[in-house]
């Protein structure tokens, strides 16, 4: 009672919350709707950066199944049949985290946990290009930090 007499009054949270999904209240838009507009323009370049971002898993994923492959055909010999079970868990990872690379919208809000996965393969395909340019020292360092931040 005392503070409803100071103008403050609490409300069940059914009472106040809206519930969003497929693209509504999705914090506006996102950075493609930003960027490119309410058109399909926003989509297009959301699935292709989807499809850059696959890429680096799909490899991984890619490599682990011909491992696994390779370490199935020496089944039935003396720890080879753990090298094979530890390949191919490793192999289907991948493939999961390409699902849900897929299915994650890149024009909303994914949550804290999704945001930083996003950011984390950022991070990976930048310190894979840096890598492939062989930058060393303290460029590479400054270059990490740049990119990191602005990530």
């Amino acid at each position: 009672e005392q503070l409803r007499a100071l103008g403050i009054s609490m409300e069940a949270a059914d009472e106040v919350v809206a519930y969003s999904g497929q693209g509504i209240g999705d914090c506006a838009g996102g950075p493609f709707r930003m960027l490119f507009g309410d058109g399909p323009q926003a989509q297009i370049a959301a699935t292709l950066l989807k499809v850059w971002l696959i890429l680096i898993p799909l490899t991984s994923s890619l490599q682990w199944m011909q491992r696994a492959f390779n370490a199935a055909r020496l089944l039935g010999k003396r720890w080879k049949t753990t090298r094979f079970v530890q390949r191919a868990a490793l192999a289907g990872l991948g493939l999961v985290q390409c699902l849900l690379i897929a299915n994650c919208e890149l024009n909303a809000s994914n949550g804290a946990l999704g945001n930083f996965w996003v950011a984390m393969l950022f991070g990976c395909a930048g310190e894979s290009l840096l890598s492939t340019y062989d930058i060393r020292g303290s460029v590479r360092q400054i270059l990490f930090l740049v990119m990191f931040l602005f990530i």
